[in-house]
């Protein structure tokens, strides 16, 4: 009886085991078919490969300025009497500006006038002298030649003679000092109507920023105002070094603020520096553009866009269709049979969401955009149009 049951328990010991053994080997099985390319399903996005142009169009950033920016300053010291523009206003070239206190200008122009009045009667009695000593030197001359008078009287009317000659050469000097003097009290008082000049460009400018109210003492030579050109507008940008050889003069480009978005400026680049910054390693590329309307206003932050290159008729796919396996790039293709093989590819130019294929160039078909992290080459998809059906008939 005791071995009857020591026989029934080894039995059950050993089919125990053995239905272990079944189940181990059931789980393996499915755990290698779940495995198995194909076997599993992701639901993704896709997006077709297309043929189309694509420009290779980089962006670079700046601020504007004016392109013409002129700093009106007072010649001499005196107090802001009148300031006729205030900002924003308008002005002409040639306009007066500014009017200083010229009380003591006036005075010192008064002043020159008199001396040089001076100066002038001086020079006339020396040339009335000078006559004068000039017809004694003639008498004396036939007198000393009929040895009337003595030669010791003739040598002093000859010397009085001389005399009158170096007084009216000095007197004729200080009539030119005087009138050199006039004319620069004259040209200071004149100092005192302070006036905007600028040499090129537009005869109108706008006061961009004011320094001094009226009644302040205005040392020569400091800012008054400063005037800017609003017609034209420049931008100067930083440009890597990789990007300079393909800029040149000429070159068209659009610029956008954020002022007026969904607006575009055209602009053209007037100059490129022949020098890269050695620790930036940029270099400096100038724009220019036309601001006719005034929109665009110094100071405003901009955006430059300029095209390099374009390829027609390129192979083009999302950018978002990449994805890395095995440190290499490339694009889930979505194959007939709702599974995908994953296609190594090389990049070229980028245009906002989208990218050149170079290789292969025969890349045709849908690429998956989303949910390609989850996928491996021969993985099963569930296209958007496959879970809608699906969806609705549910």
């Amino acid at each position: 009886m005791k071995f009857k049951k020591l026989f029934l328990l080894l039995l059950l010991i050993a089919a125990a085991g053995a239905g272990a053994v079944v189940w181990q080997f059931i789980n393996s099985r499915k755990a290698d078919r779940q495995k198995q390319p194909g076997r599993s399903v992701v639901a993704v996005e896709t997006a077709p490969i297309t043929v189309e142009d694509i420009h290779d169009v980089r962006y670079f950033t700046g601020t504007l300025s004016s392109d013409a920016e002129f700093i009106v300053s007072p010649r001499v010291t005196g107090w802001a009497r009148k300031i006729f523009y205030n900002v924003g206003a308008e002005v002409l070239r040639g306009a007066i500006v500014a009017q200083l206190d010229d009380e003591e200008f006036r005075l010192e122009m008064e002043q020159a006038a008199a001396e040089l009045d001076v100066a002038k009667a001086n020079l006339a009695e020396a040339e009335d002298m000078l006559a004068l000593k000039q017809s004694d030197f003639l008498r004396a001359t036939s007198l000393a030649n009929k040895r009337i008078i003595s030669d010791a009287e003739f040598e002093r009317i000859a010397a009085d003679s001389k005399a009158y000659q170096a007084r009216k050469r000095v007197t004729e000097a200080q009539v030119k000092l005087r009138q050199t003097m006039l004319e620069s009290a004259k040209v200071k008082l004149s100092y005192t109507a302070v006036t905007a000049n600028w040499d090129s460009g537009s005869n109108r400018r706008y006061v961009g920023e004011r320094f001094v109210n009226e009644g302040s003492l205005l040392q020569g030579n400091t800012p008054l105002m400063t005037l800017v050109d609003l017609d034209t507008m420049k931008v100067v940008v930083n440009v890597v070094e990789r990007d300079i050889p393909f800029m040149f003069v000429g070159q068209k480009a659009k610029i956008r603020v954020d002022a007026f978005k969904g607006e575009a400026f055209d602009a053209e680049v007037i100059r490129i520096s022949p020098v890269i910054k050695e620790k930036s390693r940029q270099g400096v590329v100038e724009l220019t553009i036309d601001n006719a309307g005034h929109k665009l206003k110094p100071g405003m932050f901009v955006t430059a866009e300029l095209q390099f290159s374009t390829s027609p008729g390129a192979t083009v796919m999302p950018v978002t269709a990449k994805a890395r396996r095995n440190e290499t790039e490339g694009v889930f293709v979505v194959k007939q049979d709702s599974t995908v093989k994953f296609v190594p590819v090389k990049g070229g130019v980028v245009m906002g969401g989208k990218e050149e294929v170079l290789e292969p160039k025969d890349l045709r078909g849908d690429v998956v955009v989303m949910g390609h992290h989850l996928l491996e080459d021969g993985a099963g998809v569930l296209l958007p149009a496959k879970r809608q059906k699906d969806g609705n008939a549910q």
